[in-house]
């Protein structure tokens, strides 16, 4: 079918430029070339579509009917690749993003504030959900992820930064193990589950290939409520710090083994791998990237500092 479109086209272009050879010329290919593509084109037909004669061409009956519809097809495309252009160079349309709801919360939302304000004629569709939203199947331009790695080989990464990930509890529930726990004490704590798959990295308590005992009898599908049974003084729950910023601030959860340091998460904005980013995504992310490295970043410093200070967590 595209060598059929690709002698269309070709049609179309001899009979507007009235030659095979100009035709060629503005195509890039040769004389020849042009003239087998003609030939093949009538065969398929099985009509003449052309008159030839040593010093010009002629449409056929046929010819001038097909000739239309060929012409009509090369100005669609064209108006097609228009669109599509003025679309990637264009602060219009639609952005669809995807993020979990704590950083849809804390990263995004204040993004969109700005967005909003500044690009009348652009409109955002903002897809929360605590697992990673597939960008293929639900046509997502950009999405900020937190995970252990960077798994998508097949699309574009930026890495905003790396985020600490710890064991987390209120002061009422560890009193009971005298206000920390240690890695010799964590198995008579109850941890609360994150979505109770055997390979959840909120399930597992890990040091380096070395896996920690600990009980459970409290799981959920939502890292939000697993928070809030934590601070509830139901259990521990492990969680990246960007998921308890506003918990930590207020006192109502600390960390409940300072001593047991986990790998670090990576916070990462990724997108589709394009030769040519369109303007509005490209532009999205920038923004995404400066609120990161100002406001959110330095909440986040702010948080270390005053857990650095109390003892509570590695400097």
């Amino acid at each position: 079918m595209l060598d059929k479109l690709r002698a269309m086209a070709i049609f179309a272009s001899v009979v507007e430029n009235g030659s095979f050879s100009r035709s060629a010329e503005e195509l890039g290919i040769t004389t020849s070339a042009v003239s087998q593509q003609i030939r093949s084109l009538e065969t398929d037909l099985g009509v003449v579509l052309l008159n030839r004669s040593t010093r010009k061409i002629s449409l056929t009956e046929p010819g001038e009917v097909f000739f239309e519809r060929c012409q009509n097809m090369v100005k669609e495309a064209s108006i097609g690749r228009a669109m599509v252009e003025g679309l990637r160079d264009d602060m219009s349309g639609t952005v669809r993003l995807a993020t979990s709801p704590v950083l849809a919360l804390k990263l995004i939302m204040p993004c969109l504030k700005i967005w909003l304000s500044n690009t009348p004629d652009l409109s955002f569709n903002l897809l929360s959900d605590f697992m990673h939203i597939d960008l293929i199947d639900r046509q997502i331009d950009l999405a900020v992820r937190c995970s252990e790695k960077q798994t998508e080989a097949h699309f574009d990464h930026y890495e905003l930064g790396t985020i600490p990930m710890m064991l987390w509890g209120s002061p009422e529930y560890l009193e009971k193990f005298g206000g920390v726990l240690t890695s010799k004490t964590l198995e008579q704590a109850n941890l609360i589950t994150v979505d109770d798959a055997k390979d959840s990295y909120l399930s597992r308590i890990e040091v380096g290939n070395k896996k920690l005992r600990c009980s459970s009898n409290l799981a959920t599908n939502s890292p939000d409520t697993a928070k809030d049974l934590a601070v509830n003084g139901l259990g521990i729950v492990k969680l990246p710090l960007c998921d308890v910023l506003d918990e930590i601030e207020s006192g109502d959860l600390v960390p409940a083994a300072p001593e047991i340091r986990m790998s670090d998460l990576c916070l990462y904005i990724v997108t589709l791998k394009q030769s040519q980013q369109p303007v509005k995504i490209a532009k999205a992310a920038e923004l995404i990237k400066g609120y990161y490295q100002n406001e959110f970043f330095a909440q986040m410093e702010r948080v270390k500092d005053m857990l650095i200070t109390s003892n509570r967590m590695y400097g």
